[in-house]
């Protein structure tokens, strides 16, 4: 699941190297959402380990308390495209430069094995 999570998120962004453009149909509801999803985690981090999103102001909430606290923020936005924002911004955390190979193995396997778990 972890692995067609990050194909899902590459393809959203794919270009056509010979038109420049994205053979992805354009949703403007999906991309304000991502826009305003990934904003708002722009300045998070995670603690795998513990599955919490570690917010700005401190906060360390599970995914689903993530997804509560943008909606309550953003109440026009449905929550099932929050929730996959979410999940798509947590797929691709980019792990700290002094990270060793073995520690972002450990990372995207303790985030894989959260989402999973969260999926079911």
């Amino acid at each position: 699941m972890f692995k067609q999570l990050q194909q899902r998120w590459l393809d959203r962004f794919r270009v056509d190297d010979s038109t420049g453009w994205s053979d992805i149909p354009e949703d403007p509801l999906s991309d304000q959402v991502m826009d305003m999803v990934w904003d708002m985690l722009d300045k998070a981090t995670l603690n795998a380990r513990k599955r919490k999103i570690i917010w700005p102001d401190g906060q360390k909430l599970s995914i689903n308390l993530s997804v509560k606290r943008i909606h309550e923020q953003h109440p026009a936005f449905p929550n099932d495209l929050i929730e996959s924002n979410v999940i798509d911004w947590l797929v691709q955390v980019i792990p700290p430069d002094i990270y060793t190979e073995q520690q972002i193995d450990e990372l995207n396997r303790l985030k894989q094995k959260w989402i999973d778990t969260y999926e079911r």
